[in-house]
């Protein structure tokens, strides 16, 4: 007896060998992808460090151009800016990096105590048009973590002089 034709599978769908392979390759890539999509501990400390700084600059840079002083003042999770105006009266600047700036959520700074001006529950600084003597670091912390950025402000020959020191553990 000839058997003739041939044999037809109706096969529909993938085989689990297939789906495993599937699956590995999309976790290696997960695995790669994921650690650079959100900011880490070390990213979100740093940004606000940056942000702070360029903010201290652009602050020191304007009551120099200006003649006028202006203060920096600062909470455990929030900063502001404000302009002594002719008339010798602190007014609020809410314009570009002046504006009130909250920090995020797990994130807060601190001014060691020895450096520390302090009023009404609130760390401050004045940025004068002619540098002072006085230096001053504010510290930049992640909760939960070791993690901390340091941005100074010391006078300089040409003025206010701001840096930024990058995340470490303390």
């Amino acid at each position: 007896m000839v058997v003739s034709g041939c044999l037809q599978t109706d096969q529909r769908g993938f085989t689990l060998i297939e789906i495993l392979v599937v699956i590995v390759i999309m976790a290696v890539i997960v695995g790669i992808v994921a650690p650079n999509l959100g900011l880490s501990d070390r990213g979100d400390v740093d940004v606000e460090a940056r942000r702070l700084a360029r903010a201290l600059q652009l602050a020191a840079d304007e009551a120099t151009l200006s003649g006028l002083p202006i203060r920096w003042i600062a909470s455990p999770h929030a900063y502001r800016f404000e302009k002594r105006d002719r008339k010798k009266r602190w007014q609020a600047l809410e314009e570009g990096p002046f504006q009130t700036r909250q920090l995020p959520p797990g994130v807060f700074l601190e001014v060691p105590e020895q450096q520390m001006q302090y009023k009404e529950k609130q760390w401050y600084v004045v940025l004068s048009p002619v540098t002072g003597e006085r230096s001053l670091e504010i510290h930049l912390h992640q909760a939960g973590s070791k993690l901390e950025s340091v941005v100074r402000i010391r006078p300089g020959a040409l003025g206010w002089q701001i840096d930024m020191q990058p995340a470490h553990a303390h």
